[in-house]
C-alpha cells in the first residue's frame, strides 16, 4: 500500500464572488481530488448498501423493529467508545493508509455475510458478530476519510470540496439502496453484499494514486485566521483556543484528552457538535428502520424500499449542490434552520399512511437531513486547526454510531408505541431543542 506523501499539484485559487455563483464542481479541476472523490464515491456505495442491507435481512429473518434496533446497536458501541482513538491515528498515521486497512476488511466482511447468505446459513447472531467488527474497523478509519480532504483538495477549495463530498453521499444515497433492493429482487440479497465487497475494492483500487499533503503542512487557512505571531499556529480560526500543536501529554491518550479539549473549549465546534449528536439520536434512524417502515406501514417489499431510499437521496442530492454552490455566509443559520426543518418534516412524513405522500415528504426530508449534515461538517473543517483536525472529525464522526444507537431506542419505542408514533415524535422533540439552541447560543447562529 501506498504512503507517499508527496504535495499534489497546487490548483489555482479559488476566485471569490459576492453572491451565489455556479462553482459546484470547482473542485473536481484539481487531478488528486478526482481521484480521491472517485474513491470515496465507491466507499459511499457501500456504506449505504450496507445500511439498507443489514436492516432488510435482520427485518426478514425477524419481523421486528427491536431487532434491527439491536444490531444497529452492535455496531454502535464500538463506534462510539473508539471513534476518537481513530482520530488519533488520523493524526498520527498517514490517512491514505489508513483508509486503505479499512477497505480491505470491510470488503472482507461483506464478502463473508454474502457467503453465508448463499449458504443459506445466516443467522441474526453472525450480524450481530460482524457488525461488532464493522463497527471496530469503522471507528478507527472514518475520521481518515474527512481529515484527508483538505490534504488533497486545500483550505482555499474546502467548502466546495467538503460540498461535494456531501453530494456524493446523496448520490449514493439516491443510487446504491436502489440497486440493493434491486439486486435482492432480480437475484437475492447474497448478490447484494458481493456487489457491496466489489465496491469497496473499486474504493480501494481508485485511492491508490492519490497523493496528499503531509498534515499540519496544509496551505492557506480560514478568512480571518491570525497570520502568525507568537503561539500562533497556521489555519487557526478567530477565536480558537491557543495552544501548540498536539502532544502536549504524551502518548496517544494524551492526544485524545487533547482533542476533546479542543472541541470543548472552541464553542462554535463544540456546539456544532452537540446539535450534531442530537440530530443524529432524534431524527437519523429513520434510515435504520426504513425497510421495516415500509413493510410495515406502506405494506411494500424490496421494490417500494427502493423508491423511498431513492427519493430520499434525490432530495439530498439536490441539497447538497446548491450548498456547494452557495457564497460564505450566514452558515450557521443556515444550519440551525436545517436541523428544525428536518424536524418538522419527519413529523410530517411519520403522519401519513399514503404511500405518494410518503414518498413527497420523504423527499423533504432528504434535503434537510443533506443540508444540516453538509453545513455543519464545512463549519468544523473551516474552524478547526489541522494539528487537531484528525481527533475533531473523529469526534463528529461518531455521529454514525449515534444514528445506530438512535435506531435502537426507535426500536424499542416502535415495538411499545408504533414505528410512526416513534420516528413523528423524536422529529418534533428535535424542533423544539434547535430552536433553544438558536435561542441561546447566538455565536452558533451568527458563524458565516
Amino acid at each position: 500500500m501506498s504512503t507517499t506523501q508527496s504535495p499534489p499539484p497546487e490548483a489555482a485559487p479559488a476566485r471569490r464572488t459576492r453572491g451565489f455563483s455556479f462553482r459546484t464542481f470547482d473542485s473536481l479541476k484539481q487531478v488528486e481530488f478526482r481521484w480521491l472523490f472517485a474513491s470515496l464515491l465507491g466507499q459511499m456505495a457501500a456504506i449505504q448498501m450496507q445500511i439498507l442491507m443489514r436492516s432488510y435481512v435482520v427485518y426478514e429473518l425477524t419481523a421486528s423493529f427491536a431487532a434491527i434496533g439491536v444490531v444497529a446497536l452492535a455496531s454502535a458501541v464500538p463506534m462510539l467508545l473508539l471513534s476518537v482513538f481513530g482520530g488519533v491515528l488520523a493524526d498520527r498515521m498517514p490517512r491514505k493508509q489508513i483508509l486503505q486497512i479499512g477497505h480491505v476488511l470491510n470488503g472482507g466482511f461483506a464478502f463473508l455475510i454474502a457467503t453465508l447468505l448463499l449458504l443459506d446459513v445466516l443467522t441474526v447472531e453472525h450480524l450481530f458478530v460482524i457488525a461488532l467488527l464493522q463497527g471496530t474497523v469503522l471507528a478507527l478509519t472514518i475520521s481518515a476519510g474527512q481529515a484527508i480532504v483538505p490534504e488533497v483538495a486545500g483550505m482555499e477549495r474546502l467548502m466546495n470540496a467538503v460540498s461535494l463530498n456531501a453530494a456524493g453521499m446523496s448520490f449514493m444515497r439516491l443510487v446504491a439502496p436502489a440497486v440493493a433492493a434491486g439486486v435482492i429482487a432480480a437475484v437475492g440479497a447474497g448478490s447484494a453484499y458481493l456487489t457491496i465487497g466489489i465496491f469497496y475494492a473499486m474504493a480501494l483500487l481508485l485511492l491508490a494514486p492519490v497523493r496528499t499533503r503531509r498534515p499540519g503542512a496544509m496551505q492557506g487557512a480560514p478568512p480571518g485566521a491570525p497570520a502568525g505571531g507568537p503561539g500562533a499556529r497556521q489555519g487557526a480560526p478567530p477565536g480558537a483556543p491557543a495552544g501548540g500543536p498536539p502532544g502536549g501529554t504524551s502518548g496517544g491518550f494524551g492526544e485524545l484528552i487533547a482533542g476533546l479539549r479542543y472541541a470543548y473549549e472552541h464553542k462554535v465546534i463544540f456546539w456544532v457538535l452537540v446539535l450534531n449528536f442530537v440530530t443524529a439520536i432524534l431524527a437519523m434512524p429513520y434510515m435504520v428502520q426504513l425497510p421495516g417502515y415500509v413493510a410495515d406501514v406502506f405494506e411494500g417489499g424490496p421494490g417500494m424500499l427502493a423508491w423511498f431510499a431513492a427519493v430520499s437521496g434525490a432530495g439530498s442530492l439536490l441539497a447538497t449542490l446548491v450548498i456547494a454552490s452557495l457564497p460564505e455566509r450566514r452558515r450557521g443559520a443556515l444550519l440551525l434552520g436545517s436541523s428544525a426543518l428536518l424536524g418538522l418534516s419527519l413529523a410530517v412524513y411519520a403522519s401519513t399512511s399514503v404511500v405518494w405522500l410518503g414518498l413527497l415528504f420523504m423527499f423533504v426530508v432528504g434535503v434537510w437531513t443533506a443540508g444540516r449534515q453538509a453545513l455543519a461538517m464545512v463549519i468544523i473543517q473551516t474552524q478547526v486547526e489541522d494539528t487537531h483536525r484528525g481527533r475533531v472529525m473523529s469526534i463528529f464522526m461518531t455521529q454514525i454510531s449515534m444514528v445506530l444507537i438512535g435506531g435502537f431506542i426507535v426500536g424499542l419505542m416502535a415495538e411499545a408505541t408504533g414505528i410512526q408514533t416513534a420516528i413523528g415524535g423524536l422529529g418534533l422533540v428535535l424542533a423544539v431543542f434547535t430552536l433553544g439552541v438558536a435561542v441561546f447560543v447566538p455565536r452558533l447562529r451568527r458563524v458565516t
